[in-house]
């Protein structure tokens, strides 16, 4: 039996979490001509990595980092993230992982320690899905191109699964199946 991926991050993460992809999804709506990042996506990527052994300075994507940085550790998580397991892949590190809790790129990382902030209440996926619908427009038509999947056209090397939403090929460019 496959271990269940981790979604548990506090309340405070997965307001900054929602905020990092806000950001995303703006710019790719700004600046990647007609496609677009599902917000929903990176949050679920996000979320995996940070509380499955890759914690983020959740804080500086979300409010201090560059645009570019940003996108860098999104779309980099998107492409070498195992959606099995939660972790990372292929060597893959993001700029703003926290650097004592980095998983070492030539061994097996250690086991998750408690973090300091563990004692916040963990906030549900339901609770995070209900978070992202209560801040955006009811009224807003979902834009008609294609959605953008960050590492489209090859399949990202292994554990690289497209999205969350298990289609494997409904994205344009999604690349491969889920049964890596």
């Amino acid at each position: 039996m496959t271990p269940e991926v981790n979604m548990s991050v506090s309340v405070a993460d997965a307001g900054y979490i929602k905020d990092i992809a806000q950001r995303v999804v703006d710019w790719g709506d700004a600046n990647m001509r007609g496609h677009r990042m599902k917000m929903l996506d990176v949050i679920m990527d996000l979320t995996a990595v940070h509380a499955n052994g890759c914690p983020l300075y959740l804080a500086t994507l979300a409010q201090g980092a560059r645009i570019s940085d940003v996108m860098h550790d999104v779309v980099g998580i998107s492409r070498h993230l195992d959606r099995k397991t939660g972790k990372l892949q292929d060597g893959f590190l993001p700029r703003y992982a926290i650097p004592e809790k980095r998983p070492s790129r030539k061994v097996e990382p250690e086991p998750e320690k408690k973090r300091a902030d563990d004692d916040d209440a963990p906030i549900s996926p339901l609770a995070m899905a209900s978070l992202l619908t209560d801040s955006e427009p009811a009224s807003s038509p979902e834009p008609s191109p294609e959605p953008f999947t960050p590492g489209g056209g090859d399949s990202g090397g292994a554990g690289a699964t497209g999205s969350w939403d298990g289609g494997g090929g409904s994205d344009a460019g999604a690349g491969g199946s889920n049964d890596t």
